[in-house]
């Protein structure tokens, strides 16, 4: 069938070009009216820090805030809300920007709703890291694959370095959107980023010394029988709130006790630990 082959080949010259282009400089080289939010714009392109709920075709609760410790992983979304389906998708792109000294980004994939019509094609473009910020872009080349609606566009991972300051970090989405079948661009109605608020140390460091090892342990065991413990100020007491646990806390179940100390200490002398679902390791 040659002419859905000469459409392919258009399809794909035009939207591959807009999409390289916004893997390199993270703006689509468009002009703002080009990508003025219109009738053709997805009702939000949002950064969600919980994924729960969250699949190729369908959306859980958004959350815009989230509390991390230094040395935690995490992983978050980039959604899309109502694309429409008289503009539907064939290619996206955004800018995530972040403090990249205090939260490191590690990867991201785009095999999700742009991928999700069963004739898909997938191209992904390795994400462009810059300074405090990360280029994301990918084009489904199939013919007849266009994808609407509300899902995940992107999902990503990363860390905190043991290093990160407390404190409260923005993350933001610019220079988004998506092309329709018409190789036209649309910027989202709504860019919605999010908060990450850093405090405390690596699970484990008790003392904030940037290392794990048996003085930790010690320190938990000594807090534990209400001996007096001497931190690293300004790092937080031990058995004190930091965010997702409480200082002391390594295995997430909400007592600071000795099977805590026992858990560090095996982990400072590299034997294996037991850790409750969705707590972090302890990494010396």
């Amino acid at each position: 069938m040659p002419h859905l082959r000469s459409h392919l080949v258009r399809r794909g010259v035009f939207a591959l070009a807009l999409v390289a282009v916004a893997a390199v400089s993270g703006i689509w080289a468009l002009d703002a009216d080009e990508t003025q939010a219109g009738n053709g714009s997805m009702t939000a392109m949002s950064l969600d820090t919980n994924i729960t709920g969250n699949t190729d075709t369908s959306l859980g609760a958004n959350d815009v805030a989230v509390a991390l410790n230094p040395c935690d992983d995490f992983t978050w979304d980039v959604t899309a809300l109502d694309i429409p389906a008289t503009n539907p998708m064939i290619a996206l792109g955004f800018t995530l920007n972040y403090d990249a000294t205090n939260i490191e980004i590690l990867t991201a994939s785009t095999d999700f709703l742009l991928s999700s019509d069963p004739g898909s094609s997938l191209l992904q473009i390795p994400p462009d890291f810059i300074t405090d910020a990360m280029n994301v872009s990918a084009l489904d080349v199939a013919n007849g694959a266009e994808e609407s609606g509300s899902g995940v566009l992107a999902r990503i991972t990363g860390t905190v370095p043991p290093t990160a300051a407390e404190g409260d970090y923005p993350v933001t989405l610019t220079d988004a959107a998506h092309i329709d079948d018409n190789n036209d661009p649309h910027a989202p109605a709504s860019l919605v980023g999010a908060t990450v608020s850093l405090a405390g140390s690596c699970n484990g460091d008790v003392d904030c010394s940037l290392s794990i090892n048996s003085v930790d342990s010690l320190k938990v065991l000594r807090h534990n029988a209400g001996l007096s413990v001497s931190q690293t100020e300004p790092c937080a007491n031990i058995g004190t709130d930091i965010g997702p646990r409480n200082q002391g806390d390594v295995d997430c179940d909400a007592v600071v006790n000795s099977v805590d100390s026992l858990k560090i200490l095996r982990a400072a002398t590299a034997l294996p630990v037991s850790q409750n679902p969705g707590c972090p390791p302890i990494e010396p």
